[in-house]
Protein backbone atom coordinates (compact mmCIF):
# COMPACT_ATOMS: atom_id res chain seq x y z
CA UNK A 1 0.00 0.00 0.00
CA UNK A 2 1.19 3.63 -0.52
CA UNK A 3 1.12 6.38 -2.50
CA UNK A 4 1.95 9.75 -3.97
CA UNK A 5 0.17 12.28 -1.44
CA UNK A 6 3.41 14.71 -0.50
CA UNK A 7 4.77 15.62 -3.50
CA UNK A 8 2.96 14.87 -6.57
CA UNK A 9 5.70 15.99 -8.69
CA UNK A 10 5.54 12.91 -11.89
CA UNK A 11 7.58 10.25 -10.36
CA UNK A 12 6.45 6.53 -10.37
CA UNK A 13 7.53 5.51 -6.84
CA UNK A 14 5.37 6.17 -3.43
CA UNK A 15 6.45 8.76 -1.19
CA UNK A 16 4.79 6.39 1.69
CA UNK A 17 4.29 2.61 1.53
CA UNK A 18 3.83 0.08 3.92
CA UNK A 19 4.91 -3.49 2.56
CA UNK A 20 4.18 -7.12 4.40
CA UNK A 21 6.53 -9.86 3.24
CA UNK A 22 5.38 -13.58 4.42
CA UNK A 23 8.74 -15.77 4.07
CA UNK A 24 8.32 -19.75 3.63
CA UNK A 25 9.62 -20.98 7.27
CA UNK A 26 7.07 -18.59 8.87
CA UNK A 27 9.00 -14.96 9.06
CA UNK A 28 6.98 -12.34 8.71
CA UNK A 29 8.57 -8.18 7.60
CA UNK A 30 6.42 -5.58 7.57
CA UNK A 31 8.31 -2.49 6.45
CA UNK A 32 6.90 1.40 6.78
CA UNK A 33 8.28 3.79 4.51
CA UNK A 34 7.20 7.50 4.50
CA UNK A 35 8.61 10.64 3.40
CA UNK A 36 5.52 13.48 4.50
CA UNK A 37 6.67 14.82 7.19
CA UNK A 38 10.45 15.12 8.93
CA UNK A 39 9.68 12.78 12.34
CA UNK A 40 11.75 10.11 11.47
CA UNK A 41 10.43 6.58 11.66
CA UNK A 42 12.21 3.92 14.22
CA UNK A 43 14.77 1.56 12.30
CA UNK A 44 14.64 -1.39 14.00
CA UNK A 45 13.95 -5.48 13.80
CA UNK A 46 11.42 -6.78 16.32
CA UNK A 47 12.17 -10.86 16.94
CA UNK A 48 10.19 -13.13 19.02
CA UNK A 49 13.16 -12.79 21.88
CA UNK A 50 15.12 -9.55 21.55
CA UNK A 51 14.51 -6.48 19.51
CA UNK A 52 17.58 -5.24 17.20
CA UNK A 53 17.98 -1.17 17.10
CA UNK A 54 19.72 0.69 14.26
CA UNK A 55 20.98 4.20 15.63
CA UNK A 56 23.14 6.79 14.60
CA UNK A 57 26.52 5.11 16.10
CA UNK A 58 25.39 1.33 14.81
CA UNK A 59 22.77 -0.93 16.55
CA UNK A 60 21.93 -2.26 19.98
CA UNK A 61 20.08 -5.42 20.68
CA UNK A 62 17.55 -5.63 23.90
CA UNK A 63 15.27 -8.15 25.35
CA UNK A 64 11.84 -7.36 26.34
CA UNK A 65 12.84 -5.81 29.89
CA UNK A 66 15.41 -3.35 28.08
CA UNK A 67 19.04 -5.32 29.10
CA UNK A 68 21.01 -4.90 26.82
CA UNK A 69 22.11 -8.15 24.65
CA UNK A 70 24.50 -7.13 22.61
CA UNK A 71 25.82 -3.94 20.50
CA UNK A 72 28.02 -3.17 17.89
CA UNK A 73 29.50 0.62 17.17
CA UNK A 74 30.50 1.37 13.65
CA UNK A 75 33.55 1.18 12.41
CA UNK A 76 33.48 2.42 8.55
CA UNK A 77 32.69 -0.79 7.26
CA UNK A 78 28.95 -0.10 7.11
CA UNK A 79 29.72 2.21 3.95
CA UNK A 80 27.98 1.55 0.94
CA UNK A 81 30.96 2.87 -1.26
CA UNK A 82 33.00 -0.05 -0.22
CA UNK A 83 30.14 -2.52 -0.89
CA UNK A 84 30.27 -1.39 -4.33
CA UNK A 85 33.82 -0.91 -4.61
CA UNK A 86 33.46 -5.48 -3.42
CA UNK A 87 30.73 -6.34 -6.35
CA UNK A 88 33.02 -3.95 -9.08
CA UNK A 89 36.13 -6.14 -8.18
CA UNK A 90 34.04 -9.49 -7.51
CA UNK A 91 32.51 -8.78 -11.59
CA UNK A 92 35.99 -7.64 -12.63
CA UNK A 93 38.33 -9.81 -10.91
CA UNK A 94 36.62 -12.50 -9.45
CA UNK A 95 37.41 -11.03 -5.71
CA UNK A 96 35.41 -12.77 -3.22
CA UNK A 97 31.75 -11.16 -2.17
CA UNK A 98 31.35 -10.14 1.09
CA UNK A 99 27.45 -10.41 1.21
CA UNK A 100 26.17 -13.42 -0.48
CA UNK A 101 24.20 -13.15 -3.27
CA UNK A 102 20.93 -14.71 -1.80
CA UNK A 103 20.95 -12.25 0.98
CA UNK A 104 21.02 -9.22 -2.01
CA UNK A 105 19.12 -11.01 -3.67
CA UNK A 106 16.06 -11.74 -0.82
CA UNK A 107 16.44 -8.02 -0.27
CA UNK A 108 16.11 -6.57 -3.81
CA UNK A 109 13.52 -9.29 -4.91
CA UNK A 110 11.33 -8.01 -1.77
CA UNK A 111 11.41 -4.41 -2.25
CA UNK A 112 11.04 -4.58 -5.97
CA UNK A 113 8.07 -6.94 -5.32
CA UNK A 114 6.51 -4.55 -3.54
CA UNK A 115 7.25 -1.73 -5.81
CA UNK A 116 5.18 -3.68 -8.46
CA UNK A 117 2.74 -4.72 -6.27
CA UNK A 118 1.73 -1.02 -5.90
CA UNK A 119 2.09 -0.17 -9.43
CA UNK A 120 0.01 -2.89 -10.67
CA UNK A 121 -2.42 -3.13 -7.30
CA UNK A 122 -2.56 -6.62 -7.11
CA UNK A 123 -0.05 -9.03 -4.47
CA UNK A 124 2.87 -10.35 -5.77
CA UNK A 125 4.36 -13.81 -4.85
CA UNK A 126 7.36 -15.46 -5.57
CA UNK A 127 7.76 -18.63 -7.58
CA UNK A 128 10.08 -20.76 -6.01
CA UNK A 129 10.10 -23.61 -9.08
CA UNK A 130 10.66 -21.04 -11.74
CA UNK A 131 12.24 -18.17 -9.49
CA UNK A 132 10.59 -15.26 -10.47
CA UNK A 133 7.70 -12.54 -9.65
CA UNK A 134 4.33 -13.69 -10.34
CA UNK A 135 0.93 -12.41 -8.96
CA UNK A 136 -0.35 -14.06 -6.02
CA UNK A 137 -3.08 -15.41 -7.66
CA UNK A 138 -1.38 -16.91 -10.32
CA UNK A 139 -0.26 -19.64 -7.67
CA UNK A 140 -1.37 -21.66 -4.74
CA UNK A 141 -0.08 -19.65 -1.37
CA UNK A 142 1.43 -21.68 1.77
CA UNK A 143 0.37 -20.05 4.87
CA UNK A 144 2.02 -22.77 7.31
CA UNK A 145 5.88 -22.07 7.78
CA UNK A 146 7.75 -24.83 5.83
CA UNK A 147 9.99 -26.43 8.23
CA UNK A 148 13.16 -26.60 6.34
Amino acid sequence: MGGIWQWPDGRDLPDNIEMICEYPRGMTVYVLGTMSNRVGIDHLIRGYRATLYFTDTGWVAKDKDGKVLAEHKKSGGEDQHLHHTNLHNHIRNGVPLNCPIELGMAGVVAVNMANESWKSSRMMAWDPVNEKMVTADSIELNHTPDPS
